[in-house]
């Protein structure tokens, strides 16, 4: 009996990620992480103090398995000392507000600043893909494909997000669908940097740079939802 081996790139391949979810208090980080990992949503819920830890595996397709780490800090760490101990070594981000909420608008671009700030993981002219979520739309919306994109579309733009999405926690609209971009996202970047490894050789390292696997990823355009 002849034995046929899948070739190199069709081998099974586990990946885990360490996914950063920010924003100010009360914008729903805790219900969308919630909704992803265990589709569940509960309207009462106490703030998140420091950081909350949350794993989500999703089979991607028959080749491949992407585990999630979810590290939802609390929107008050923003002014704390800690951020750098909780943002070190992120592979991506989701950025949070409440639609309804300005006072969880405002601040979105220095959240965006704290992440490019201190995350270094693609080396540092490469930023993480970071995802902007306008959040609660069911607030203000009886049909969440009617939400008016046109705040989010400019905060994206002006915060050079990867991309900006709409969703609702408490309705599941969008919910697996932004984890789906973003896990997109970082198997790009992947194969960026195994495609790289294959080119510069199985040992060789670029010295002062931290990747997932510890070479520097081609560069590549941004994303468009």
């Amino acid at each position: 009996m002849e034995v046929h081996e899948d070739p190199p790139d069709r081998q099974h391949k586990e990946y885990t990620f360490k996914v950063l979810v920010v924003g100010e208090p009360n914008a729903g980080k805790t219900s969308f992480v919630s909704r992803s990992v265990h589709d569940m949503f509960s309207p009462e819920r106490k703030p998140t103090r420091g950081v909350d830890y949350s794993k989500q595996t999703i089979q991607w397709d028959e080749h491949t398995t992407v585990t999630l780490q979810f590290w939802d800090v609390a929107g008050q760490e923003r002014l704390g000392t800690q951020t750098n101990i909780f943002f070190r070594g992120a592979h991506a981000a989701f950025v949070v507000y409440d639609v309804t909420d300005a006072a969880t608008i405002a601040p979105i671009p220095l959240w965006k600043q704290l992440i490019d700030a201190n995350v270094h993981t693609y080396g540092d002219n490469e930023m993480i893909p970071t995802i902007l979520l306008a959040n609660k739309i069911d607030l203000v919306t009886e049909k969440s494909e009617d939400f008016d994109t046109t705040e989010l579309n400019q905060l994206t733009q002006e915060g050079h997000f990867s991309c900006g999405i709409p969703i609702t926690a408490c309705g599941n609209y969008n919910v697996a669908q932004s984890v789906r971009k973003l896990v997109s996202l970082l198997l790009i970047k992947q194969e960026d940097i195994e495609r790289t490894k294959k080119l510069l050789g199985e040992s060789e390292e670029v010295p002062g740079v931290i990747l997932l696997d510890g070479l520097v990823p081609r560069s590549r355009s941004g994303c468009g939802c």
